[in-house]
């Protein structure tokens, strides 16, 4: 309660206006400050933690006893991947929890380093790899490995040896980076004594360049300055760009903007190639409806491999269709359980694998979902398919149904999240019953081996 009272005091106009990426900033970063200060996220993953262990015993336990031998075996294997890779992350990094955590000058982490804390100050060593979670993060010593911080303020004052990834509100970057910079956030500078010895990357609403690039410069901002030296290509897409005069550019410079750039005496450019951005609305486009048409007819030739290929599963997931509520109930516990088990895998290192393959196989069940309620909704039109070709056409009818009920305000997005959700419940399902005995079939033990 006090978390939530704290958190709806603050001034709606600021964080609530998600139509400018200021708003969005502070909608983001303002709750996830109180988050962490109010030592929720402690709580948060005690919760979370207990009840994903909880939820996987219990699956065990009901679930193990029913299902074929070979299944059994993959999940125990799957499970002491899982316990060893978070035995080997703990012995190969170091966590801490803190309100502020200080690494002092002299002091040295021979190990990778994870803090969760409102405040991170590193002053010292770190011969790893450092992920932050914080409301202001400053680097004032040397970080051998990579950072990725998420945080609202974030310095780099010091070294980082390899690559940098910052998620924050502001990004200031004043030391020296091996390698390349990621950046998302509000407002991104570079300050006149960085640099970055490889490629930058930034998304910002507004972006200062007076460093020193060694590499490319790609950056999509509302507004850049541009006052530094950079030794690569530019390419820079957003509403304006300046070029102060003390900008060395010997390479070319591709901007992509809504205003012409505005360069001042002094600086020293190769090349400026300009192109005009115009809004207009997506559909009055020729090849706006030459994409809808090439991702219908992409869909529907999945569907035809699965329909030629498969013909009784994907008659059986079609089928699953047909009970909208079991599949939408499945569907919506699945869509949003899925992505959270991922993410707990990736705060791991080793378990980073398994948490991408878990969201790439998510992805594309969310796509075939589409398929098995397009051909199901089809059916219903027009005839129960009994052949194959038949079967494709439900699906032609029934995804063309889909594709233009997405034209539609509000509709549109209400039929996408149902299509996912119910879609997801019904192939999630029939794997499910895969995996379950035959009646009447009985598990054969293995024979004994001769000696």
């Amino acid at each position: 309660a006090n978390f939530l009272s704290r958190l709806l005091a603050l001034e709606p106009l600021e964080w609530l206006n998600l139509t400018s990426l200021d708003g969005f900033f502070q909608f983001f970063f303002e709750p996830l400050r109180r988050f962490i200060a109010e030592d929720w996220m402690k709580r948060w993953m005690d919760w979370a933690g207990m009840g994903a262990v909880g939820l996987l015993l219990v699956s065990a336990f009901y679930y193990l006893r029913r299902v074929r031998v070979f299944a059994r075996m993959v999940l125990a294997a799957l499970a002491l991947l899982i316990l060893a890779g978070g035995s080997v992350t703990a012995s190969a990094a170091e966590f801490r929890h803190v309100h502020t955590y200080t690494l002092r000058e002299g002091q040295v982490v021979h190990n990778d380093l994870v803090v969760m804390a409102g405040e991170v100050r590193i002053d010292g060593t770190v011969e790893g790899d450092v992920m932050a979670f914080a409301q202001s993060i400053s680097i004032n010593g040397t970080v051998k490995g990579d950072l990725i911080a998420f945080a609202r303020d974030i310095q780099i004052l010091g070294t980082v040896s390899d690559d940098v990834r910052g998620f924050a509100q502001s990004l200031s970057i004043e030391g020296k980076v091996g390698k390349h910079v990621t950046a998302f956030c509000q407002k991104l500078e570079l300050r006149d004594k960085s640099q970055v010895a490889s490629s930058f990357y930034g998304f910002a609403e507004e972006a200062r360049v007076n460093g020193h690039l060694l590499r490319d410069l790609t950056l999509m901002a509302s507004r850049t300055t541009l006052s530094g030296q950079v030794d690569g290509a530019v390419k820079i897409q957003g509403h304006t760009l300046m070029v102060g005069s003390d900008a060395r550019i010997p390479g070319t410079i591709l901007y992509r903007g809504h205003r012409k750039a505005e360069i001042e005496s002094g600086a020293v450019i190769g090349k400026l190639d300009f192109v005009q951005l115009t809004r207009k609305p997506a559909y009055t486009q020729p090849r706006y409806y030459l994409r809808q048409a090439i991702r219908y007819a992409g869909t529907l030739l999945l569907a035809a491999l699965l329909i030629w290929l498969a013909p009784r599963p994907f008659e059986r997931v079609t089928a699953n269709v047909g009970s909208l509520a079991r599949g939408l109930g499945l569907g919506l516990l699945l869509t949003v359980s899925i992505p959270v088990v991922a993410i707990i895998l990736m705060v791991t290192w080793v378990g980073l694998p398994i948490g991408l393959v878990m969201c790439g196989l998510y992805l594309i069940l969310l796509y075939c979902g589409q398929i098995f309620v397009g051909t199901w909704l089809g059916a219903k039109i027009l005839s129960r398919p009994e052949t194959k070709l038949a079967s494709i056409g439900a699906a032609a009818v029934g995804l063309l149904i889909y594709r233009l009920s997405k034209f539609l305000p509000w509709i549109g997005t209400l039929a996408t999240v149902a299509v996912a959700c119910i879609g997801l419940g019904a192939i999630c399902y029939e794997i499910y019953t895969h995996l379950q005995p035959r009646r009447g079939q009985a598990v054969v033990p293995p024979a004994p081996i001769s000696t």
